[in-house]
């Protein structure tokens, strides 16, 4: 499975998106949220491809991408908490310290974004969106330890 969305992330950045992924919002979502991230958790670079695939300028490409994962992320954290595990157990200072994380990430993205052109934030998007493809083939190939 990881090799097939590695190869399509791949084939996403050297050519154009299917049109499927921008015409069909629901069906990709449906496939995200239920086979790559409720099996491999690789949702990320799936909505970034999806998102791309609107072809939208810098701010609102970042800003639909965290609307749609936040989105994706709090359905499953109520899914996960209606199957009886809690974010309680991990205890306050770590879910602090995750949360001071996401602060520190969201200003640095922020001012790195502002100084990006869009042409430079899609030549990075494309960029990571392949070094990731090329991660998820390799957890693909090399079995577990």
């Amino acid at each position: 499975m990881l090799i097939g969305v590695g190869l399509f992330l791949i084939w996403t950045v050297l050519a154009r998106p299917p049109a499927w992924m921008r015409d069909w919002p629901l069906v990709t979502g449906t496939v995200t949220g239920i086979t790559v991230d409720g099996q491999h958790g690789a949702s990320g670079p799936f909505v970034n491809t999806y998102v791309k695939s609107l072809d939208m300028d810098r701010h609102s490409h970042v800003a639909t991408a965290a609307s749609l994962l936040t989105l994706q992320h709090l359905l499953k954290s109520v899914a996960f908490g209606v199957l009886g595990f809690g974010l309680c157990r991990l205890g306050a200072p770590l879910i602090a310290a995750l949360i001071l994380c996401g602060l520190a990430g969201t200003w640095t993205g922020k001012r790195v974004l502002n100084r990006l052109t869009d042409a430079r934030f899609k030549q990075a998007l494309d960029i990571i969106l392949f070094l990731l493809a090329l991660q998820l083939i390799w957890s693909g190939i090399e079995p577990p330890l």
